[in-house]
């Protein structure tokens, strides 16, 4: 795997529904400029149709938090200023990707993300997620998008909407996996009590303007 061309990386995570990759990758406008780069954690090879893309295949399954960080960690090392993330169930046929490479080159001043259909297709700025320590893997799915998000802004680096918009049938994932849909759901209390604690409201209710208002996380 190589990522030290002139390229951004167009990362997409991948776990079940090999149909929805297909149409997800073949909707891209790719310039360039960007390099489709799937993320395999299903646990198994891809079939043939996807060997000329190129592939990570993790030693072990990454929840949702630790594929970010590591999508990060690439763009660290391969030194890119900012990087894409699409989710496997989006599409884009309106060369939306195109669009959202020119918002992220001619911005001036500091910026974290820009969203599409939220964050369906998305752009980070490596800086700025580099500042805020990435994403907290105490999040393993749920919640750990609104925590860095709110960090992001916290820490002066503003959350950006394009106004741009890919095509997204959400949760394909669960969906189709009911073991994985289980896994998320029984964790799902425990996220929302550990966001109560670490921002002191609900996401959308937050209070404390530093995680676990400045207090050392239990």
């Amino acid at each position: 795997m190589s990522l030290t061309r002139a390229t951004i990386p167009v990362f997409v995570p991948y776990v079940n529904c090999p149909d929805m990759l297909k149409r997800c990758l073949n909707s891209l406008s790719i310039r360039l400029t960007t390099e489709p780069v799937v993320i395999n954690n299903s646990g198994e090879g891809l079939p043939p149709e996807f060997h000329h893309y190129t592939i990570i295949a993790p030693g072990r399954s990454m929840t949702f938090s630790q594929t970010q960080n590591s999508m990060l960690e690439l763009a660290v090392i391969s030194n890119k200023p900012f990087y894409f993330f699409m989710h496997s169930d989006a599409e884009d046929n309106e060369g939306i990707l195109d669009k959202l490479f020119d918002m992220a080159m001619i911005q001036r001043d500091k910026w974290g993300a820009i969203f599409t259909n939220y964050d369906a297709l998305a752009c980070f700025n490596t800086e700025a997620m580099q500042a805020i320590g990435g994403w907290d893997e105490g999040f393993e799915w749920y919640h750990s998008d609104a925590d860095t998000y709110r960090r992001l802004r916290l820490a002066g680096y503003p959350t950006l909407e394009s106004n741009l918009r890919v095509r997204h049938d959400p949760s394909q994932t669960l969906k189709s996996d009911p073991r994985i849909a289980r896994k998320v759901n029984a964790g799902f209390a425990a996220r929302c009590d550990r966001y109560r604690a670490k921002w002191g409201g609900n996401i959308g209710a937050e209070v404390f303007e530093v995680p676990f208002d400045g207090k050392a996380s239990s």
